[in-house]
């Protein structure tokens, strides 16, 4: 039981960052179009208000994944309660790694169809 608390904390610290820098771009996205910190796109750093489009929209479609992350990682994660070490690493590498695709991608895409739209 032990190391399926440690897979479920490891799987589950992709979300709660992805949620406090969903947050942090949210409520207070970088002011001007830099190269070091922000959302950085061609799209996005074509104008300013390109720029804080992007930083708020990419903060809130963070901010969603994350929770729902958060939520369906939990569920993939219980059927390995009981199971032994080995299957637990694998199972928990697994969802790891599908939960981080999905984590950088989907805000990513959903950021650029709405630069695209606006």
């Amino acid at each position: 039981m032990g190391f399926w608390i440690f897979m479920l904390f490891m799987a589950e610290l992709l979300p709660v960052l992805m949620i406090l820098f969903g947050v942090l771009f949210f409520r207070c996205p970088p002011e001007d179009i830099n190269k070091v910190y922000g959302y950085r796109t061609r799209r996005s750093m074509a104008d300013q208000s390109a720029w804080n489009f992007a930083q708020r929209y990419w903060g809130k479609c963070a901010l969603y994944t994350g929770v729902v992350e958060l939520v369906f990682i939990v569920l993939c994660m219980l059927p390995c309660v009981g199971k032994s070490v080995d299957d637990i690493g694998i199972w928990g590498s697994v969802v790891i790694l599908a939960a981080a695709a999905a984590l950088i991608g989907i805000p990513i895409v959903l950021t650029e169809r709405g630069l695209r739209r606006r």
